[in-house]
């Protein structure tokens, strides 16, 4: 189980064998390998069920000194509720790109729709809105 202070508990619903989880740690390697330098992937996956409540903004801890990036991918999407919201630094190359220099952060909203999932970096303030279920599930990597 996953629980924390600014999030529901969310439990393991399914470990994931060996070499299944082998062969996911190559795949996603080899495609992520052109858009991201990633020194290494460790096993640290798992998928997840939450039932409930509100992830309140908090900030992924890295685990290991190269552990830079949180992979979720969303295993279902009929539920109500749960959408991810995650603020993003802003550049200066994007403030004069499209200007409101006030602004600090971009604000990104992903809906979960199944088999689809986002890449972000732990250093990232991320939340949800509130999921009134049934379960939402997920498959949750750090990279």
């Amino acid at each position: 189980m996953l629980s924390g202070r600014n999030f529901p508990v969310r439990k393991q619903c399914r470990e994931i064998p060996n070499d299944l989880s082998f062969e996911i740690i190559k795949q996603v390697s080899t495609t992520i390998s052109g858009y991201y330098n990633i020194n290494s992937i460790r096993d640290y996956i798992g998928i997840y069920s939450s039932n409930f409540g509100i992830i309140l903004p908090y900030k992924d801890i890295p685990t290991y000194p190269d552990d830079n990036f949180t992979i979720l991918i969303y295993l279902n999407d009929d539920f109500i509720g749960g959408n991810l919201f995650i603020k993003t630094p802003r550049t200066n190359e994007h403030t004069i790109e499209y200007g409101e220099p006030l602004k600090k952060y971009l604000n990104t909203t992903i809906e979960p729709r199944k088999c689809y999932g986002i890449i972000f970096q732990k250093n990232n303030t991320h939340y949800t809105n509130e999921l009134l279920g049934p379960n939402k599930i997920i498959f949750l990597m750090h990279i």
